[in-house]
């Protein structure tokens, strides 16, 4: 029999209600997109030894100018490590005032890249004439700010710098497009008490017609005659305002579903992964405030048919489904022909091709996160990598996902090592680094010495500069600690998502000291709002929050996903703010995620750039 829970505004209410206070504006402006502006690729037409050899041959003078040149194409090439050792070569005490400045940018850049964010906007304010810097460094100078105010969650001066890139740009083309959108992402995710704090601290009409458009986008929600009234009247408060060409978009995408159905295991081995969810789901619900909308929930335990399920959830008024989870589930509802009404399963298929019309699939995939390790890595300068990953179907996907991505960018995989519980994992990881070759070494050459014993160092092998590591926290407490006392404790380590185990423990995680890995927004809390959001989670919900947090920030993103995937459908490649990352949609109707990054130190995950 299949369990129906009508949700509208009626379950806990008081609790859902603590829960959605605490995830006010719980995604970070820190997310800020950084606008790759097509216009910066024309600073530095030529190759970074160009200039260095044009710097070669200046009076001493004119050199300093071309070896910020140099620095500045290296950092645009991805080359941070040769962009920072030549900046601290460059003396520019004697140059002009102009060319101090741009090595503070280039500095400031540099900064930013390393995490070091306070450090860059300190470096930012001791420009001197600003005003006198070319088009091109202006710009970059106010996008740099712009990054820094939003990592200082400056919500204010972030906006306004992007503003003021925007008057630097040319008046139409993709940059400018780029730019307001940039704006009008931003003002979309802040809240109501955000937007009207920034409308009162800023003096810029410009910012406050943007505010303006977004505060009536929220107030006037669903209802089209009112929305079509407020824009009416923000025209004519606001004639010829850039924000303007959103409201086509605006209209369009405002039309969410007043009845969501969500299809969940709520009974068996799944119920607290599916209330997990579920939680999360009606803490947006609760946080939105919006009591026009129903949500109802089915059970998917004992279903054996999902096609009979999601005809009954339309049948009963569903507009949006939401699920299922399980990926067997997700597979039947490939074979329904029509899907009458969009659908986000929170899993993935194997299905490689593109998905049936009003399908779309939202997972927290580490086989995607593999591919972004990939790519992460090879930004970084490795090219030779080692592979650890469990010796069975799921290790070896994630492991040869990654292998896949690696090798498409032009990387070598030089050496694998599986593993599993009966593994020597001390041995398995001497032979992965080859020092059984150089015991075997070190005794054939006392065998031939004889009684001439010399005292012996083993080697490990000098062919890799990266290891990639598919791990549980358990098997990666026990990896990382060999690898060190095997010689490989200054070879770079990056994993995924899995090998934390998303609430801090300092004690056990500082055997992964170093590992670098990605993972979603909502598991970092460095300090501040967000620290304080998870401890109150935390306090309410101790035992399941912890093993589940995860679950949970991925209900929120289905709520969030369900409210505004119409505006994906509309502009794919532009992300969504949320708690499991920045959201786009692909063209085969998956919801890619965007991560941020971290190190472990002292046993603690820190974010880095």
């Amino acid at each position: 029999m299949v369990q129906s829970i009508s949700m509208k505004m009626k379950l806990y209410p008081i609790f859902y209600l603590v829960l959605a206070m605490c995830l006010i504006s719980c995604a970070s402006t820190s997310q800020l997109a950084a606008g790759n502006y097509s216009i910066l690729g024309k600073q530095y037409p030529k190759p970074a030894d160009d200039y260095l050899q044009a710097a070669a041959q200046a009076p001493v003078a004119e050199k300093p100018f071309y070896q910020l040149q140099a620095i500045g194409r290296l950092q645009q090439d991805g080359s941070w490590g040769r962009a920072k050792q030549l900046l601290q070569q460059v003396d520019v005490s004697a140059s002009t005032v102009t060319a101090q400045d741009k090595a503070r940018i280039l500095q400031a850049q540099l900064q930013m890249h390393a995490g070091r964010t306070t450090q860059a906007l300190q470096t930012l304010t001791q420009l001197k004439q600003v005003d006198e810097l070319s088009v091109y460094n202006q710009i970059h100078y106010h996008q740099l700010l712009a990054q820094s105010y939003a990592a200082q969650e400056d919500k204010l001066g972030s906006l306004q710098e992007i503003l003021a890139v925007g008057r630097l740009l040319p008046y139409k083309g993709p940059d400018q497009t780029l730019n307001q959108q940039q704006i009008w992402d931003q003002v979309l995710n802040l809240s109501t008490l955000e937007m009207q704090t920034l409308t009162a601290e800023t003096q810029s009409q410009t910012l406050q017609g943007w505010l303006a458009l977004a505060t009536l986008s929220q107030q006037a929600g669903n209802k089209p005659m009112q929305l079509n009234a407020a824009i009416a009247n923000w025209q004519q408060q606001y004639p010829n305002h850039p924000a303007s060409r959103f409201i086509a978009e605006l209209k369009s995408t405002q039309l969410t579903p007043d009845h969501i159905a969500v299809l969940l295991p709520l009974h068996g081995k799944l119920k607290a992964p599916g209330q997990a969810i579920r939680d999360g789901l009606m803490a947006a619900y609760y946080k939105q405030g919006n009591n026009r909308v129903a949500l109802k929930f089915y059970d998917t335990t004992k279903v054996a048919s999902m096609a009979a399920l999601y005809q009954q959830a339309v049948n009963e008024g569903a507009q949006f489904v939401i699920g299922p989870l399980q990926k067997p589930k997700v597979q039947q509802l490939l074979q329904v022909r029509n899907l009458s009404v969009p659908t986000l399963a929170l899993n993935e298929t194997n299905n490689s091709g593109r998905l049936p019309a009003n399908l779309y699939q939202f997972g927290l995939s580490p086989r995607d996160e593999a591919s972004l390790v990939a790519k992460r890595a090879w930004r970084d300068g490795h090219r030779a990598a080692l592979v650890i990953a469990p010796q069975n179907a799921w290790g070896q996907g994630i492991a040869n996902n990654f292998k896949s991505a690696w090798q498409q960018r032009g990387g070598r995989i030089i050496g694998a090592m599986s593993f599993n519980r009966q593994t020597n994992l001390k041995l398995a990881v001497k032979q992965l680094l080859h020092i059984d070759q150089s015991d075997a070494r070190d005794k054939n050459i006392n065998q031939i010495l004889g009684s001439r014993k010399i005292k012996f160092t083993p080697r490990r092998r000098n062919d890799a500069d990266m290891i990639f590591i598919v791990a549980m926290p358990t098997a990666a407490r026990q990896i990382r600690p060999l690898l060190n006392f095997y010689y490989a404790r200054r070879l770079p380590i990056y994993a995924t998502s899995i090998i934390y185990a998303g609430n801090p423990s300092p004690a056990r995680d500082k055997d992964i000291n170093g590992v670098i890995f990605c993972d979603m927004p909502w598991v970092f809390a460095e300090g501040g709002e967000l620290q304080q959001q998870h401890q109150q989670l935390a306090n309410l919900w101790p035992e399941a929050y912890n093993r589940y947090t995860r679950l949970y920030a991925m209900g929120l993103d289905a709520y969030r996903l369900a409210q505004r995937l119409s505006r994906l459908q509309r502009l794919p490649s532009y992300g969504i703010k949320g708690a499991t990352g920045i959201l786009s949609l692909d063209p085969q109707h998956r919801i890619r995620r965007q991560l941020q990054w971290a190190k472990i130190k002292n046993g603690t995950p820190h974010t880095i750039s």
